[in-house]
């Protein structure tokens, strides 16, 4: 019995349900465990003699603690600090407040603690517990508050070789992408970035004439060339750089704009017929500017300006039931004269122009229910 040894962070198992346990707490007889392998907290109080009856009788069985790894804080930077210092400090104050045995952390008393905790560090609750979960499932380890992604992060890991599939044809490059290359890669992002006509090979051919060329003096002049291949990035390297740099939305962005980004890709919980019952329920008017411009007809080289056009649309069939040209732009008079050739007879409109077309070619003269327009002058009273 002497030799069993019971100490903070080795791990004891249930041999029949296989669940996992955490020592956080072994002293004067009494031994405190945490449930590992889920996702919600839980603190289990047992006595020493008990665990070590389990023990003797194989119901349970205990190993050591994970082998912990070292890990060199300062080398984080970015939102990667940020965030493990905040759960750091979580734990401290967990740590002074109810430890060691942690058992407090369920009492009545403990919540307008918890809730000072939240509000100090600028927390939810919610990551106040999972914190305090992964500390004390970890062995009170501070290593367990890592993010996991980290120790997967591509950054952390030196290439001896170069990465991805061998050449089909001939030579390749053979450079290991490093820090230096990656910010040439970055000069070359900015120039992708530096108008929609910029396209990933331009932005290639970018970096390959300023930092991989070379200047030789020849009869004719001064002769500028590329490097051999094997001595210079490939274009499928500095692709897989540009995606995992940007973004598909950073992406469209450059190949459009933020405006056109915002009108195009945005969410749309409805469209232009919900609330619309049928044909002549609602309509929509605006004018438009035509790209022409209009002469005198009495002396052509006199320009007299550019038309306005008014339109109606029925929203539910998409049908343009009324029209009016002018020259006023946002009048109250071109809005009244386009809702009077909404009454119009179109097939008699037509004929004035040497236009034949049917009664029913045209949807006929309505009133509708509805007008949708924008906030234009025309549309306002005063």
């Amino acid at each position: 019995m002497e030799e069993l040894q019971i100490e903070i962070g080795m791990i004891l198992q249930d041999c029949n349900t296989q669940i996992r346990y955490r020592i956080i707490f072994v002293r004067e007889g009494t031994i405190i465990l945490c449930r590992m392998d889920c996702s919600k907290l839980g603190i289990i109080p047992y006595s020493l003699q008990e665990v070590k009856g389990l023990l003797l009788n194989n119901d349970w069985n205990i190993t050591p603690p994970d082998g912990s790894c070292v890990v060199d804080y300062e080398s984080f930077s970015g939102k990667l600090r940020e965030t493990f210092e905040t759960k750091r400090a979580i734990v401290h104050q967990v740590a002074y407040r109810f430890g060691p045995t942690y058992l407090g952390l369920f009492s009545e008393k403990a919540r307008p603690q918890i809730a000072e905790i939240c509000e100090n560090i600028g927390i939810s609750r919610a990551t106040f517990w999972k914190s305090v979960r992964l500390y004390l499932q970890g062995g009170l380890d501070t290593n367990a508050l890592l993010d996991r992604r980290w120790t997967h992060a591509k950054n952390n890991f030196e290439y001896t070789a170069k990465t991805g599939r061998p050449a089909q044809y001939g030579a390749a490059s053979t450079l290991i992408i490093t820090p230096e290359i990656k910010s040439q890669f970055d000069d070359g992002i900015e120039n992708y970035q530096s108008g929609r006509s910029q396209s990933l090979r331009s932005a290639y051919n970018y970096v390959m004439m300023k930092y991989y060329s070379v200047e030789n003096d020849t009869e004719q002049g001064i002769a500028v060339s590329l490097l051999p291949i094997t001595e210079r990035p490939s274009f499928r390297q500095f692709s897989y750089y540009v995606h995992n740099t940007l973004t598909k939305k950073d992406m469209d962005i450059i190949k459009t704009s933020r405006r056109e980004y915002r009108n195009d890709k945005r969410l749309l919980l409805s469209d232009s017929l919900n609330g619309v019952f049928g044909p002549g329920d609602c309509v929509e008017i605006d004018e438009h500017e035509a790209d022409i411009s209009l002469v005198s007809s009495v002396n052509h080289k006199d320009v007299i300006g550019r038309p306005i056009l008014y339109f109606m649309i029925d929203v539910y069939t998409r049908a343009i039931v009324a029209f009016y040209v002018s020259l006023e732009n946002n009048s109250t008079l071109g809005l009244t004269n386009c809702l009077l050739n909404l009454s119009d007879d179109k097939a008699k409109l037509c004929q004035c122009y040497g236009i034949e077309i049917a009664e029913n070619a045209w949807i006929p003269s309505f009133l509708p229910n509805r007008i949708r327009c924008d906030r234009g002058a025309e549309y306002r009273g005063k």
